[in-house]
């Protein structure tokens, strides 16, 4: 919870006579802050502007009256004014008479300056003036620079150093024989070979970590990648990927698996694709997990001898191989690009989610249209054309001249 802020608002109380009597009517007021108790410059007026001051109307009760330098009615009092003078004075005119002498200001109204530290006023912007740097709404904090040195620009990056430290700080039960675990924000996800469980771990309190849920996988699991709402998990006895849900920490849920080949030890996962490291197979294999229900094997490579582990960064995969005491590195490759022209393009597989508009194609294998084709203009064919009707007979002719066809 944050603190209230303070209203930047003075109150001013007075009792006004006229002759000896109270006053009862409407007066022309004045209230202005001086620099100064006299002569000085104007650093705030209630009406009007500094340069040229206004009066306000103030009706007293009984000789009574009250006006908030600041609230409504009058012009903004800007805090800025406190961080920037010592003294402050208020002067009253009513009418054409000037009150004398004018009011110093007391420690309340400089309370504003508690915005200020020695007058330097904090913010969550980075300046190149001196300020106090306080976080953002998302708890940042952002700076200029970072580092160390004598002059404004530091020639030495900071470099904070860890700790060894002497004992744990918490710890919990698991299953039997934990093998793999990742941790996502306030969760750590382990896998238990033995026990062939997958459990969730609030580890919020780090001095307590927490059982929060748990779900059965296939035989012997021996590691675990989690990518956003979905985990995934190898298991070496089943040889098999799994994707369990773990949107709700409490249920984490099996929505998918996919045979891999023989004895998976290691996964990563990006973006659409799960990368399999097969320790007895010695093979990495990858699978399209977009849907998670159903991963598909898009591919698979020889390593070196009993692959261990592998991770992906960018458009690269890397494999170290335990018995082959050797790391790989594999080309992945992948790019999104929006808009494509090229000369020539060569594909071992190429989907058109949606539409292929071609000036010019030729195809030296097969063509196989699952739904609809649709020509606008000539159509030419060389060599025989094949029609399969919904009852399953073929007919095939080597030669077709029509102006309309409709099937």
């Amino acid at each position: 919870m944050n603190a209230s802020v303070a209203p930047s608002i003075i109150t001013y109380q007075g009792r006004l006579l006229v002759g000896s009597f109270a006053a009862t009517t409407t007066q022309s007021m004045k209230f202005n802050l001086y620099n100064s108790l006299s002569g000085g410059s104007i650093v705030y007026t209630a009406s009007g502007t500094i340069g040229v001051p206004a009066a306000m109307s103030v009706t007293p009760n009984n000789g009574l009256f009250y006006v908030a330098l600041g609230g409504t009615g009058t012009n903004t009092l800007d805090p800025s004014i406190f961080q920037n003078n010592q003294n402050l004075f208020l002067e009253i005119q009513i009418g054409s008479e000037t009150l004398s002498p004018r009011k110093q200001l007391t420690a309340s109204p400089f309370a504003f300056n508690a915005k200020y530290l020695d007058g330097v006023a904090a913010t969550s912007t980075p300046s190149t003036s001196t300020y106090i740097p306080i976080s953002d709404a998302s708890g940042n904090f952002n700076f200029n620079n970072v580092g160390i040195g004598t002059t404004s620009s530091p020639i030495t990056q900071l470099h904070v150093p860890g700790r060894v430290p002497t004992a744990a700080v918490g710890s919990v039960g698991t299953g039997s024989n934990p093998y793999s675990v990742y941790v996502q924000g306030r969760y750590a996800y382990v896998v238990n070979y033995a026990s062939t469980t997958l459990q969730v771990f609030d580890v919020s309190n780090s001095s307590a970590p927490v059982l929060t849920g748990s779900a059965g996988t296939g035989s012997a699991p021996t590691f675990i990648y989690v990518q956003g709402r979905y985990a995934y998990v190898v298991n070496y006895g089943s040889n098999s990927l799994q994707v369990f849900d773990v949107s709700n920490p409490a249920a984490p849920v099996s929505v998918g698996s996919v045979l891999t080949n023989v004895g998976p030890w290691s996964v990563y996962a990006q973006g659409r694709y799960a990368y399999v490291a097969n320790y007895t197979s010695s093979t990495l294999q990858i699978f399209d997990v977009s849907n998670p229900a159903t991963p598909v094997s898009v591919g698979s490579v020889g390593t070196g001898s009993q692959p261990y582990s592998v991770y992906v960064q960018g458009r690269y995969a890397y494999v170290a191989n335990s018995s082959s005491n050797t790391i790989q590195v594999f080309d992945v490759g992948g790019a999104y690009i929006q808009q494509l022209e090229a000369g020539g393009i060569e594909s071992g597989t190429l989907n058109v989610r949606t539409n292929m508009q071609a000036l010019d194609a030729s195809f030296l294998g097969g063509v196989n249209i699952s739904q609809s084709l649709n020509v606008s203009g000539a159509f030419g064919l060389n060599g025989a054309l094949t029609f399969t009707t919904a009852s399953g007979t073929s007919v095939t002719s080597t030669y077709i001249n029509a102006t309309n066809v409709t099937s």
